[in-house]
């Protein structure tokens, strides 16, 4: 065996041309891949940090509008000014409810909602039913109360039973 540290010994072939077994697969190619993917993470890199500063100035953006509004609103005050805001009656009593708008009115518009002191009261469709048929009931008189008013009139005295004696 002659060892490979001797000059007279060509060193095992180390060959610049490496070949992978898939065919074009060499050095130059990966090479290629790994820069094209380096220049994918860069532009990946640099939209996120883009979208971070455009986020950021939407935010004091945001932020600054939001100051100017109370510096005015207390400019306002000191002056007398504020503007009164007018809720509309409806929408405060569906928020009370949380209902929509319009499932708000429909009901109001069944008798779905009663009003007790000035607040907002869901009745469901049993109790709205019930309520009706108890309004019913006081304005006729029930037939078993007619009945024995009419008993009353026809009949003032009984008849007594003749005894056997």
């Amino acid at each position: 065996m002659i060892p490979h540290h001797l000059p007279n010994h060509p060193s095992p072939p180390q060959s610049p041309t490496w070949q992978s077994s898939i065919l074009g697969n060499t050095i130059e190619v990966k090479k290629a891949r790994k820069k094209e993917r380096h220049k994918r993470h860069v532009a990946l890199a640099d939209h996120k940090s883009q979208k971070r500063k455009d986020k950021k100035a939407r935010e004091e953006k945001r932020a600054d509008k939001a100051e100017r509004r109370k510096s005015k609103g207390a400019q306002d005050e000191k002056r007398g000014t504020a503007k009164q805001e007018v809720v509309d009656l409806d929408v405060k009593n569906a928020a009370i409810l949380d209902l929509d708008l319009e499932k708000y009115k429909k009901k109001l518009e069944a008798g779905q909602i009663k009003f007790e002191s000035g607040v907002p009261v869901y009745l469901s469709k049993k109790e709205l039913k019930k309520l009706k048929k108890a309004a019913e009931t006081q304005d006729t008189p029930s037939s078993s109360k007619k009945r024995k008013l009419e008993e009353d009139e026809e009949k003032p005295e009984k008849k007594k039973k003749k005894s056997k004696a």
